[in-house]
């Protein structure tokens, strides 16, 4: 089962839509997006796994996270790392006290305060910020493969991603990064002969 942040995209070929559905997986999602992800995003969020389970899915889930998206995958397997294997993220937004300036970034950091009832400075040192976390993926020994663009305007990846690689490989994490250079928030995915990474990456965290 593939819980996607951006599902649209994660069905496409770039994605690994096409063979992780060959694979075996399955594609679900729900759309709690006005809720970017605070703990009432997160009981929905689990109450639909557990359904889902309810049916016959499997008990854990693979998580695919594209930008928002992989806010709300963090925040998902930090809130129930025993119901998720493996987590791809693909520019994602990993901090919820993003100091960055940009248009998005301002936007962001406003709806993330009002959906989480907290000002700028305690989202800084709440364990519901993402990189406050990150200990509790560690020790769940969940693995996270990531895609990002070294020219992201829309999320900054020195105030995201790379703080949050840099606290998960201290706390000895397992994560794959693929780079781009020259490459910006879109488009998202993987190249078509990198797919198969992706796929290969999931099926591994279930064995």
């Amino acid at each position: 089962m593939v819980m996607g942040g951006g599902v649209a995209r994660s069905l496409c070929k770039k994605g690994g839509g096409d063979g992780s559905l060959d694979s075996g997986f399955y594609h679900v999602h729900i759309d709690t997006h006005f809720l970017r992800g605070n703990e009432l995003c997160m009981e929905i969020m689990g109450r639909f796994q557990d359904y889902l389970v309810s049916l016959g899915f499997a008990e854990k889930c693979c998580l695919i996270g594209m930008s928002w998206g992989g806010f709300f995958s963090l925040r998902y397997a930090e809130t129930f790392p025993a119901k998720v294997a493996s987590i791809y993220l693909d520019a994602p937004v990993c901090n919820a006290a993003d100091e960055g300036e940009s248009i998005s970034t301002d936007i962001r950091k406003r709806e993330i305060c009002e959906r989480f009832g907290m000002s700028f400075e305690e989202l800084k040192t709440s364990p519901l910020n993402p990189l406050n976390s990150i200990k509790v993926l560690v020790d769940a020994r969940i693995p996270l493969m990531a895609v990002v663009g070294e020219e992201d305007t829309s999320v900054n990846i020195k105030t995201n991603f790379n703080i949050f690689e840099q606290r998960l490989l201290d706390l000895d994490g397992r994560i794959t990064v693929i780079r781009r250079n020259f490459w910006g928030h879109h488009p998202h995915g993987l190249e078509l002969d990198e797919v198969d990474k992706l796929v290969t990456f999931h099926c591994d965290a279930l064995i």
